[in-house]
């Protein structure tokens, strides 16, 4: 059996690393949205500068993962060093995909009251659901289970 724990390690910091930026840009273009149309990243720029680059260093994070996961739908040969399973690799590329068309074609849909309102509640519940994929699929479980042989009398 190969040693891939550094490869799983490695992928667990890339999702990690780029989850400021998306989680952010989530924020901006779906939650704040939801009440309206947004000069996007206006208050951060002008009240944060540090988290303004501590949020552009994760997205060149968020685009090195989207690379990482491009490779690895394109070759599913590769998922064999990773433990992280095909359809969960899938989900987060095409959470990126959603999450990068809903930002680059936000000036249409942010300023159409219906669309916008179905946009930001679909954005945030699929913004939850890769959440709720990272901790269950991504994140080692650190738990220990007792097996029957180291249970006691």
């Amino acid at each position: 059996m190969r040693n891939t724990h550094w490869i799983n390690n490695a992928y667990l910091a890339l999702v990690l690393l780029s989850a400021p930026s998306a989680l952010w840009v989530a924020f901006e273009i779906y939650g704040l949205t939801l009440f309206g149309p947004q000069m996007l990243f206006y208050s951060i720029m002008h009240t944060a500068p540090v988290l303004v680059a501590a949020i552009f260093i994760s997205v060149i994070f968020f685009l090195v993962l989207l690379l990482v996961n491009i490779t690895l739908v394109a070759f599913p040969n590769l998922l064999l060093k990773v433990t992280v399973s095909n359809g969960v690799i899938k989900f987060f590329f095409l959470f990126q995909v959603i999450h990068i068309a809903a930002l680059v074609a936000y000036e249409f849909w942010a300023h159409i009251p219906v669309l916008r309102v179905i946009t930001a509640t679909l954005g945030l519940v699929f913004v939850f659901y890769v959440l709720k994929a990272v901790n269950k699929h991504v994140i080692p479980d650190k738990r220990v289970v007792k097996t029957d042989t180291e249970s006691t009398v």
